[in-house]
């Protein structure tokens, strides 16, 4: 897999169910990620670069609210019902706070200091990173386990928006949640 078949979803994808937003004209220069590895200390994996410096680096794939609600408070705990996007991190100017990859470095405990998060599902807390190995690892933050992912950036990318895809297949295809009737009270005469 790479970046044309990731640019090919792009082309394809359902824009009646789907929302895409991504740097576009403002990705990164070569010399301002250049700037950013030497900032952080690591150098991304070529796959990784290729994406950030592209005009689909910093990107979100998500079902649109008015057909995936999202709860107001975010209650915890809400498992799959909270995966309702795919969020990569960018360095774009102007990248929204929920896409900055700077946000998501400085967000991490110091103990995890030698992880790189990069991608996220929906408003989950796990993130998956790059290690200082450039092995992919999927980070939880609630007890710090890692879990080294068989993939490389591209593949696991498009592995999750299929997985994104037959959520909201399955979301879409369940029935409807019966709304409670309300009983009437009748006047005493």
């Amino acid at each position: 897999m790479t970046l044309k078949d990731l640019e090919q979803y792009v082309r394809t994808y359902n824009k009646a169910v789907y929302r895409l937003m991504a740097s576009g004209r403002s990705a990164p220069s070569e010399s301002r990620l250049k700037a950013f590895e030497t900032s952080i200390d690591f150098c991304f994996c070529p796959d990784f670069r290729e994406f950030t410096l592209s005009p689909l680096g910093g990107l979100i794939v998500e079902v649109c609210e008015e057909l995936w609600r999202r709860p107001e408070p975010l209650p915890a705990g809400l498992g799959e019902q909270n995966l309702w996007s795919i969020r990569v991190f960018g360095i774009a100017a102007g990248v929204p706070r929920n896409l900055d990859l700077r946000a998501e470095l400085a967000a991490l405990p110091e103990v995890e200091s030698d992880l790189i998060p990069f991608m996220a599902r929906g408003e989950e807390p796990e993130r998956y990173c790059f290690d200082l190995d450039h092995q992919i690892v999927r980070w939880s933050p609630e007890d710090g386990s890692r879990e080294v992912v068989d993939q490389s950036f591209y593949p696991l990318l498009l592995s999750e928006i299929r997985g994104l895809e037959e959520r909201w297949r399955i979301l879409s295809e369940a029935p409807a949640p019966k709304k409670k009737r309300r009983s009437r009270k009748k006047k005493a005469d």
